[in-house]
């Protein structure tokens, strides 16, 4: 079954892209529009609109791009520029503008250099890019962007001419229209004349513009190059380049840098996955051995043992211990007792299955393509929106869980659902927003986008949908939440052994899930936080690394479930939660560590790294501690429902 589940899985682990717009086409001639975005950096995390900062030349005519709620959450600011580029016309070099900076924007200036600020612009939806070559010589790929400066012998160089290079291609039909399919920018430090271009740009020597700390006067240039290119990716493939850059480089660097070996990327992967295997298949051998051999022959031997006439939950457990029985089947009539704070449990558990269900989406429409980095934000806003839609889910199965408690609060219930989880996130948040706001950063949200989202989309949908998906839940028969009736007393609490503790729970139940996720992890650390300038995408093998997270999840739960009730602990629920959730502390926590291992600069950063994994940990906390809570449930109703009931 697990070989035929990763056959099918093969064509998605390398992700296939399928474009996100139509192919513009250009005749000879034709005026190409080059935009500028933004600054970024993976020291500081704090990007930078290109035209707020003073050191770069304003447009004459400032026009901003239409953005989506992705990219504006994720700090970009897409404007024209006066960079003039035209289909097929080579420029050796024209002069772009003078600009006049004092010594604190020197400064200024100096010290984004080094911290290692990239630049984004971008030509026909693609980013301009620094290429790269591996470390064995046979492939090239990009990086998005390119450096605002360099540091030589401790003096910060400030690139203020650029060489871009545009590659393109025929369309098959018509020779005439031109596709293009490479944007490649090479940047440079002239120390020029001002309002002219340098008499020569390649002459051996040629002292370089440096930053001093003192008042300047900054001379932009640039060249256009078109170059027909025959060989390499087509249209409907360019932004391949890309994708292998998020794999195997290791970081911005100069422009012909190199990366480690791109063929090590998927072995590694593959590897990590059927180890992953692995331990499941351990697992769920573990489990059957429970399920066939030990259940099996203490349910036979109970049903054997009690009397058919026997009236009341007292008298078969007397008989069980009267006939040698112990564990789990004498606390048959405590374990479907509702949890402490049902309402809480609930809540977080439909919180769980809300986030599960856009995760889900997301990952789909990633693997398949829909979601790729043509569509700029495109990730954070279907995200949003799935995760919005998914209130009535979070609603429907928490209300389910309230009933089965013999809850009487729906409505309070419902709100708690979609106010709760959702409020915390959004106080985090805020308050890093406020962060990047006193930095200047264009990564902070306005207060138009913030009551956009969190009156229109969660208060004027999300909150609506959860109240609906209680409100279906209420018509529906009540839950049956126990095959077996209560005890009519409560239990008499007992001396507990230690890893029935909650930080126990923690202990023991985040290793195994942590080290089927770690290679994973990993790629996406590095992609999120050092290596900005590629993207991931391989969709397929994360998918295939969800799916046996959850499946260790729920074994490792059930298991753990199996053995507390064996030692006559009815209080399963709020473990269960805990040991699914436990693989979540598991990440933040090596995630800390292998912050304090990165460079990194400023305490913004630190703060900024610390605030979006707790989120994002948060977040898989709660799915993690509801496929342990759904999982021991049906578990737990499977072996007690094989018990001979009155």
């Amino acid at each position: 079954m697990r070989l035929l589940l990763a056959m099918l899985f093969l064509p998605l682990t390398t992700a296939f892209y399928i474009p996100g717009f139509s192919p513009h086409y250009y005749q000879t001639g034709d005026p190409i529009p080059l935009q500028v975005n933004k600054l970024t950096s993976s020291k500081t995390q704090l990007p930078y609109a290109y035209y707020d900062l003073p050191f770069f030349p304003k447009p004459r005519n400032p026009k901003k791009a239409s953005l989506n709620i992705g990219e504006i959450l994720r700090g970009d600011r897409i404007m024209a520029s006066d960079y003039e580029l035209r289909m097929g016309e080579d420029v050796d070099c024209k002069w772009l503008g003078d600009v006049e900076i004092n010594a604190d924007q020197a400064r200024r200036a100096e010290e984004m250099v080094r911290e290692e600020y990239v630049i984004e612009w971008i030509v026909d939806n693609l980013p301009g890019a620094t290429s790269y070559i591996t470390q064995d010589r046979t492939k090239k790929y990009y990086g998005a962007g390119f450096r605002m400066g360099s540091f030589v012998d401790g003096k910060a160089r400030l690139h203020n001419h650029v060489t871009i290079v545009l590659k393109w291609r025929a369309a098959p039909t018509d020779p005439s229209r031109k596709l293009i399919i490479a944007f490649e920018v090479y940047p440079k430090s002239i120390a020029g004349p001002p309002g002219t271009c340098p008499p020569v740009l390649e002459a051996p020597g040629l002292p370089p513009f440096e930053l001093a700390g003192d008042p300047a006067l900054i001379t932009y240039t640039y060249s256009v190059y078109w170059r027909e290119d025959n060989e390499g990716p087509e249209w409907k493939d360019r932004w391949s380049m890309y994708m292998l850059g998020g794999v195997v480089s290791g970081g911005a660097g100069e422009e012909g840098g190199s990366g480690s070996g791109s063929g090590n990327g998927n072995v590694i992967h593959w590897v990590s996955v059927v180890n992953s295997c692995g331990i499941v298949a351990l697992l769920t051998g573990v489990i059957a051995m429970i399920l066939v051999r030990t259940l099996k022959r203490d349910i036979s031997s109970y049903n054997a043992a009690v009397p058919p006439d026997s009236e009341s939950l007292e008298t078969e457990t007397e008989t069980e211990k009267e006939n040698g029985g112990a564990g789990w089947k004498l606390v048959r009539g405590d374990v479907f007792r509702p949890p402490r704070h049902p309402g809480a449990f609930a809540a977080l558990v439909g919180c769980g299955v809300q986030i599960a269900t856009a995760g889900a989406g997301v990952l789909v429409l990633s693997a398949l393509g829909v979601l790729n980095p043509s569509y700029r934000g495109g990730f954070l806003s279907v995200a949003l929106l799935l995760f919005v839609a998914s209130g009535f889910c979070s609603g429907y199965v928490s209300a389910r869980i309230y009933d089965a408690f013999d809850g009487g609060r729906v409505l309070r219930n419902a709100l708690v659902t979609a106010c709760a989880v959702p409020g915390v996130g959004f106080v985090v948040l805020g308050g890093l927003d406020l962060v990047v706001w006193a930095e200047g950063s264009s990564g902070a949200v306005g207060v138009g986008t913030l009551v956009g989202v969190v009156v229109g989309m969660w208060g004027g949908v999300c909150v609506p949908l959860v109240l609906a998906g209680a409100w279906v839940a209420r018509r529906r028969p009540v839950l049956v939440a126990r095959p077996t009736p209560n005890r009519q007393t409560a239990p008499q609490s007992q001396p507990q052994p230690w890893w029935t503790r909650y930080w126990a729970c923690v202990l023991l139940g985040g290793p195994i899930p942590f080290a089927v996720v770690f290679v994973e992890l990993m790629y996406i650390l590095r992609t999120l936080w050092v290596d900005q300038t590629g993207y991931y995408y391989l969709y397929g093998f994360l998918i295939l690394i969800a799916l046996i997270l959850a499946l260790t999840i729920v074994e490792i739960s059930i298991i753990y479930t199996y053995i507390l009730l064996s030692s006559q602990n009815p209080d399963w629920w709020w473990r269960a939660f805990v040991v699914g959730a436990a693989p979540a502390i598991w990440v933040f926590v090596w995630s800390m560590v292998w912050h304090g291992r990165m460079r990194g600069e400023g305490w913004v950063g630190g703060v900024l790294f610390v605030g979006y994994m707790g989120v994002g940990c948060g977040a898989f906390g709660l799915v993690g501690g509801m496929g342990g809570v759904l999982g021991s449930w049906v578990f737990v109703k499977r072996i007690y429902g094989a018990i001979k009931a009155d």
